[in-house]
């Protein structure tokens, strides 16, 4: 298992602001977009992103994780990310101050980010399996409740911070888990 954690990400402002642009259901207008890259740039700040990850032979992985999986898969990669609770108090702050704007903005904020950190943990699963020859498999999303705590049996969230609620959700809000399959890929001729 490896663990991961204060590591930077970019936060695409542009995301961001289609993120906030959907949710209202209009285009929000220059003054948001200004708030937008203000609140991009600051909230990198703000966010203590951390991930664990772990790469377990397919005779070891847990059948009750299994989504799918590709024909061949000879491992999976699985991981857990959040980007801190700091965020959500933020968010909290601006409903009380009745400010839903910022509140949409900052929500829009840690969806981007969690995103990006999800993409950067790929990244890093998708070098080792490189490593060794293989490719992994799409992403999969771990939403159920059973399934999540399976996850956690296996890669303990406490040491960044992730806990289960009762309903099964993911606290802090803005954490997240997934699955990658490792296929093999075909090994280059030594000739060519």
């Amino acid at each position: 298992m490896k663990k991961i954690k204060h590591f930077k990400i970019n936060i695409r402002t542009r995301e961001v602001y289609r993120l906030l642009k959907s949710s209202l259901g209009a285009d929000p207008g220059p003054d948001v977009e200004e708030a937008v890259e203000r609140e991009s740039f600051r909230i990198q700040k703000v966010v203590s992103l951390a991930a664990l990850y772990d790469s377990l032979p397919k005779e070891k992985f847990l059948s009750e994780l299994l989504f799918d999986p590709p024909d061949k898969w000879i491992a999976a990669g699985l991981f857990v990310v959040t980007a801190g609770d700091e965020i959500e108090r933020e968010i909290k702050q601006a409903h009380d101050k009745n400010d839903e704007t910022l509140a949409r903005i900052l929500h829009a904020v840690s969806v981007e980010a969690l995103e990006q950190a999800e993409n950067f943990v790929w990244r890093l699963m998708a070098e080792e399996a490189k490593e060794e020859y293989c490719e992994l498999s799409r992403r999969v999303s771990v939403d159920a409740k059973e399934t999540r705590e399976k996850v956690l049996g296996v890669l303990p969230g406490d040491k960044i911070g992730i806990r289960l609620a009762e309903n099964g959700a993911f606290m802090p809000l803005y954490s997240s888990s997934g699955i990658s399959y490792w296929v093999p890929t075909r090994r280059r001729n030594s000739k060519n």
